[in-house]
């Protein structure tokens, strides 16, 4: 509330009446704008936490709950860069719109989720011990051979994070078909093959490795329905 009450303070100090235009509204691009959106996140969504319903779902409580473990190291790995989409999507969308290139954002994102999620990688792989230990205590000790190659799973989804907002900044919607089949694939993948908890993140590397495939096709291509910002407000 307090947060609330001085946003409202201050966007109200800053309000000016403005003439009233009658509002049009493309429901066609509304729609498919909107539906892109969703179907992109709830696939980001699906990606990033299903598998642990599945385990649940398929393995004992004491292998679930060492697969929770590592599934919380690598969420830690995820948000570490989680800042990085905001930053992404209206910066592209500018750029676009002021008729720049907007792919080196996405290049200097990427540049940034794997130095910064590399680095915890690194961590993983040479400390999983102590990782699993400082999570869950040394009663979930076992869970340590899951943590690197779970954190693996997890930097990819972060980088397929990255260029979904960058695709969504652009208003291109070509990967959400094929994001949607991964994600849908994923699921009935751990579904029916999951030996062991270490063949389920097996799968989940592959998802997330053809979803971020998925998401880089044509990602150079121009961005649709973005209409060029004026020279006074591209230079601003």
């Amino acid at each position: 509330l307090p947060a609330l009450a001085s946003t409202a303070l201050v966007l109200g100090g800053r309000s000016r009446p403005v003439p009233s235009e009658p509002l049009f509204l493309d429901y066609r691009r509304l729609l498919t704008t909107s539906g892109g959106v969703a179907l992109a996140t709830l696939c980001l969504t699906s990606l990033g936490f299903t598998d642990v319903i599945i385990v649940k779902h398929y393995f004992a409580p004491r292998e679930a709950g060492l697969y929770g473990v590592a599934s919380l190291a690598g969420k830690m790995l995820f948000w570490l860069v989680g800042f990085v989409p905001t930053i992404v999507r209206p910066r592209a969308a500018r750029l676009a719109a002021s008729g720049r290139p907007p792919l080196p954002v996405l290049l200097q994102a990427v540049g940034v989720v794997a130095v910064m999620a590399g680095s915890g990688l690194f961590v993983f792989s040479a400390f999983p011990s102590f990782v699993v230990g400082a999570l869950a205590g040394t009663s979930f000790a076992a869970a340590a051979p899951l943590v690197f190659p779970y954190g693996v799973a997890t930097v990819l989804l972060a980088a397929l994070n990255s260029v979904v907002f960058y695709k969504l900044g652009l208003h291109r919607f070509d990967f959400v078909a094929p994001l949607t089949i991964v994600a849908l694939g994923e699921i009935v993948a751990i579904s029916l093959y999951h030996r062991s908890l270490i063949s389920v993140v097996a799968t989940l590397i592959g998802g997330n490795a053809l979803g971020l495939a998925a998401a880089l096709y044509r990602v150079n291509a121009p961005a649709m329905g973005i209409a060029k910002a004026h020279t006074g407000d591209a230079a601003a």
